[in-house]
């Protein structure tokens, strides 16, 4: 079985060390005995069956990593950009893939329970799932519920598509839902399946071009996406696709944040 990798904190997570309740609940910090954030990530687009106007992967073409859009794809997935551009993230993302997948081929979900608990970091007070990547298969997600009742002392959060493996799932507790205390989903609108949103009462983000563009609150930390709220929005971010709205808008943003 291959190393699972976790990484540390991106420049977004690391600003949840400023959040009090971070701290105060979830031990983040900078001493010493402080625990810290990291998030477990897998390949954008390849590992996100709901995804459409998000769509995008990175393909080989000719031995060099290119990013490839949906057909419906209205803003590129930043983290197809990310590995596209290094061949470390690229590589890292791809070997969890190949873990993941190898465990619940071998031994179904309760190995890849297994696995996890085996390599999540000894200070790890948060994990967000999936910076890029998500969940793929309800057994999948499932072992990620599974993780986070085992470790209630670690928050885990992840923004997903995949509404379609939230439905009618029954745990091994008896109870229905995925969501726990310290196990916090938020629908990520723009999928294939925004219809099952209302149904499943769950909160939601969308993505905007401008924060004009929006009447909710944008998370700019992920304190949002880490806290029990309501829905809320995030402003566009990442290299886009030339000559689309999308990359107009960003040079837009990156204009706006030097000024």
């Amino acid at each position: 079985m291959s190393t699972l990798r976790f990484n540390p904190a991106n420049s977004k997570l690391q600003k949840l060390y400023k959040i009090k309740s971070m701290q105060e609940k979830w031990g983040l910090g900078d001493l010493p005995s402080s625990r810290h954030a990291y998030s477990f990530d897998l390949p954008a687009g390849r590992t996100c069956p709901g995804a459409n106007i998000c769509k995008s992967q990175v393909v080989l073409v000719d031995g060099k990593r290119k990013v490839k859009d949906g057909a419906k794809c209205q803003f590129r997935c930043y983290a197809a950009s990310d590995e596209a551009r290094y061949e470390g993230t690229y590589n890292v993302r791809k070997g969890n893939e190949v873990s993941v997948k190898k465990a619940l081929k071998s031994g179904g979900v309760k190995k890849l329970v297994e696995e996890i608990l085996k390599y999540i970091p000894y200070d790890a007070g948060v994990i967000r799932l999936h910076t890029s990547g998500d969940f793929f298969s309800q057994s999948y997600l499932m072992a990620w519920r599974l993780v986070a009742k085992q470790r209630p002392d670690i928050l885990f959060y992840a923004y997903t598509k995949s509404l379609r493996y939230l439905v009618g799932v029954d745990m091994e507790d008896g109870s229905q839902g995925v969501l726990l205390p310290n196990f916090l989903v938020t629908a990520s609108e723009g999928g294939k399946y925004d219809s099952l949103i209302k149904e499943l009462g769950v909160r939601s983000v969308d993505v905007v071009f401008d924060e004009k563009d929006t009447d909710r609150e944008l998370d700019e930390n992920d304190g949002h996406a880490s806290s029990v709220g309501g829905s809320f929005s995030l402003l566009l971010h990442g290299t886009q696709p030339p000559k689309s709205a999308a990359s107009a808008a960003w040079q837009k943003i990156k204009m706006s944040k030097k000024s």
